[in-house]
């Protein structure tokens, strides 16, 4: 990924504003103890499990250096640079505690104003850039809004609803959890939502123009086939995804162990992205970059930290002086971070070259 940088073959934009969050950070506080006991229950029962024998992006042999994130084994692997727990868990690993879906309760059913409150603040700002780059790169609204547009996991339908308000008809959703595709239909009555049971790699016959998957790839088990499938794309094929990548924050967690990791607790991450492992797979895929969108939540992972458990102390004027300043800074704290390329998550829009 450095060298692409070097030779500044792509756009980047550099962050965005912490407050379109700040209702979920607010809520990850509050259910800061409930998250960690979840989590440490997962994580205890993941070194039960087989050992993996290949790397789940490149598919080598599993080699490299293996290193200790809280209690978790991690190997970065010596051919693509990706990272993933040491032992490999089942399918249903997420599901295991729990009698719904994790993401059910990441994405919890809102009424009508809730979900299009968090459409606006989150969910649109991803496709005005996507209009955005490809208009600078001589494509313009009235062809992107014609062209077939499928979206992979597309959870409770949010991106969905901001295509549609935008124009575009020819749109396809995607999403394997019944509870959130129950949610994403109830919320967008006349598009076309599938649940999908099957693998990644076959939503991609859909024979779309763009295909959008937003943090879906870091649960996807091989993905070198999905690498491979998308090297069998026309050229000229549109990819947008997002993924988190091994940042501050992940050393944050292992200086903050008994808190709530966001980023590799071992339970719903159990594979990160790295830049050198995200270059590798388009390299595999077969595609460009086009641009990049760095942003991340180290800031507000850093202040939730540090602020737990301090109720007492934070009624002192001292305390109360500082978590302020703290707090008018994040967002500016954050932009360097991931002007350095530090912060924890990546949107990519990529082409099949």
């Amino acid at each position: 990924m450095d060298n692409l940088l070097n030779n500044k073959k792509f756009s980047i934009k550099y962050s965005k504003s912490s407050n379109d969050i700040l209702k979920e950070n607010i809520d990850m506080i509050n259910k800061e103890k409930i998250l960690y006991e979840d989590q440490k229950e997962l994580t205890e029962m993941l070194v039960t499990f087989p050992k993996r024998k290949s790397c789940n992006c490149c598919g080598s042999k599993f080699k490299g250096v293996q290193f200790q994130h809280r209690n978790i084994a991690f190997k970065e692997c010596s051919r693509c640079g990706h990272i993933q727990t040491l032992n490999k868990p089942p399918s249903n690993y997420l599901d295991i505690l729990s009698k719904s879906s994790i993401f059910s309760k990441v994405y919890p059913k809102l009424n009508k104003k809730e979900f299009l409150l968090r459409r606006d603040r989150i969910y649109k700002p991803k496709l005005d850039w996507i209009f955005e780059v490809l208009n600078e790169l001589g494509q313009k609204d009235p062809d992107l809004l014609n062209k077939r547009w499928v979206e992979i996991g597309s959870g409770a339908g949010y991106f969905l609803s901001a295509a549609k308000q935008k124009g575009i008809s020819k749109l396809i959703g995607v999403e394997s959890d019944e509870i959130l595709h129950s949610n994403a239909v109830f919320n967008n009555p006349n598009l076309d939502i599938r649940c999908w049971k099957k693998s990644f790699h076959d939503v991609l016959n859909l024979n779309a123009d763009i295909y959008c998957s937003f943090y879906v790839l870091e649960h996807i088990d091989e993905l070198q086939l999905v690498w491979k499938k998308m090297r069998e794309m026309p050229i000229k094929t549109i990819f947008v995804f997002s993924v988190p990548v091994f940042g501050f924050s992940c050393l944050l967690e292992n200086s903050f162990v008994n808190q709530f990791g966001r980023n590799l607790g071992g339970d719903a991450h159990t594979q990160i992205f790295t830049d050198d492992s995200i270059e590798y797979a388009m390299e595999l895929a077969g595609c460009e970059i086009l641009s990049e969108w760095i942003f991340g939540q180290d800031i507000s992972d850093l202040l939730r930290f540090i602020n737990k458990d301090s109720s007492n102390n934070n009624k002192t004027k001292i305390h109360s002086t500082l978590n302020s300043r703290l707090n008018n800074l994040h967002d500016q704290i954050q932009a360097l971070f991931d002007m350095c390329h530090l912060s924890d998550q990546r949107h990519f829009i990529a082409t099949r070259k």
